[in-house]
């Protein structure tokens, strides 16, 4: 019966009810990650947005990472984002090169300096350091008033 006794005591000891909070991800607590993109603008020297005028076709364009593929990156009609490329910003810390099918017989080269951070929660983000289009650096402007994108625009 000692024995017993002894068991149930450990057992009711033993345990516990207190919950370890997760500092990355509390109860109750929704958390939104934040994704940078970046947008390149390609216009021709008058300053004619080459896909809204039908010089590129927005369903032609591709955009490579190593590997990867990735299309559906110009919107038509997302207000805001009309015929720009549209892309997240991701890859590792230092140049990262894309490449940029325009079309079947057009291909470009997007360079991307970035920073790359992780937090304690495992969790990258990305600054961009800086952008060269086609072997050429160019100037990083900001895609809002928010100011928290930014773009590149290319004359071709």
């Amino acid at each position: 019966m000692k024995k017993l006794l002894f068991v149930l005591l450990i057992l009711v000891f033993g345990c516990s009810d207190d919950k370890e909070e997760d500092l990355c991800f509390p109860d109750g607590v929704i958390i939104d990650l934040i994704v940078r993109n970046f947008f390149v603008e390609l216009v021709s020297a008058d300053g004619e947005n080459l896909i809204e005028n039908g010089t590129f076709k927005s369903n032609e364009i591709v955009l490579r990472y190593k590997e990867s593929k990735i299309t559906g990156s110009v919107f038509e009609n997302v207000e805001g984002l009309e015929n720009v490329i549209t892309m997240n910003l991701f890859g590792d810390d230092g140049d990262n090169t894309f490449l940029i099918d325009l079309s079947m017989s057009v291909t470009d080269t997007l360079v991307l300096n970035l920073t790359k951070t992780v937090n304690e929660c495992g969790i990258a983000d990305f600054s961009l350091n800086s952008a060269t289009y086609n072997g050429l650096v160019k100037t990083l402007l900001p895609f809002n008033e928010h100011g928290d994108s930014e773009k590149i625009v290319v004359i071709k």
